[in-house]
């Protein structure tokens, strides 16, 4: 009895090739599902931290869809370096391309008030 291999996708769309059976197929996309249930309730950031190449391989293996946002954000790390005033800091500094973008927003979205009244003052 030959096993499979997995190719990219999700934990519940897997591709499974090399012979391997429809039940076999299915029990070990039902043993990757639980794999990552377990991971979810321990913490996935806390994982990814601690053992990344675990993850990684777990991830080569595919994510639920349910689960696909909370392991985005903590493959990349976003929430560690989340500040929620970053946004309003940026916005206010001036760059090389402010002037333009304030010349072209109004002409390219015409119908957006916004954009008008924004920069006609």
């Amino acid at each position: 009895r030959s096993r499979g291999v997995f190719l990219s996708g999700s934990a519940e769309t897997m591709v499974v090739v090399e012979g391997a059976g429809h039940a076999d197929a299915e029990v070990a996309r039902q043993s990757l599902i639980r794999r990552w249930r377990r991971l979810s309730r321990h913490g996935i950031a806390d994982a990814f931290e601690k053992n990344p190449a675990r993850c990684r391989r777990l991830v080569l293996r595919g994510v639920p869809e349910d689960l696909r946002w909370e392991v985005w954000q903590a493959a990349v790390g976003s929430k560690k370096r989340y500040r929620p005033s970053q946004y309003r800091e940026l916005l206010a500094q001036e760059t090389t391309w402010s002037r333009l973008i304030e010349l072209d927003a109004p002409r390219t979205f015409p119908d957006v008030a916004a954009f008008n009244s924004c920069y006609l003052e």
